[in-house]
């Protein structure tokens, strides 16, 4: 990287193995120090750990992300949209919903995992989603 422009730099990560922090470097490193936060952290690893971060609305739903959500007799749903786009929930219960311009994911909390069974079959027949 000390010799790549500013332009390359996309296709070099791109080109990289996806790796998690653990792996990648805590596992190799001989000294690791840590310091105290001042504030929460938490590894969001599951939709109910990003439950327990969003704020909820006075449904108790989720909302994330700078788009809108409007619901009627909906509650305990995860929706995420960009600005400029909404969400509408009629009638449904504990559901992440996630707009991106691109794609929509709709799925029950309780199935996450199934999500990276999601994200295998996109990239063989939409590798342009993943």
């Amino acid at each position: 990287l000390n010799t790549a422009t500013p332009e390359q730099i996309p296709g070099i990560y791109a080109s990289l193995e996806a790796q998690s922090i653990d792996v990648g470097l805590m596992e190799k490193a001989d000294r690791i120090f840590m310091l105290p936060l001042g504030y929460m952290w938490s590894d969001i690893g599951s939709w109910s750990a990003l439950e327990e971060v969003l704020s909820d609305d006075d449904a108790g739903n989720h909302p994330a992300g700078n788009g809108r959500l409007f619901s009627v007799q909906a509650s305990g749903n995860i929706a995420y949209s960009e600005e400029g786009h909404s969400i509408a929930l009629v009638g449904v219960d504990d559901l992440v919903v996630v707009a991106t311009p691109d794609a929509t994911l709709v799925c029950p909390k309780d199935r996450a995992q199934d999500v990276r069974r999601m994200v295998e079959l996109l990239r063989d027949k939409a590798p342009d989603l993943v």
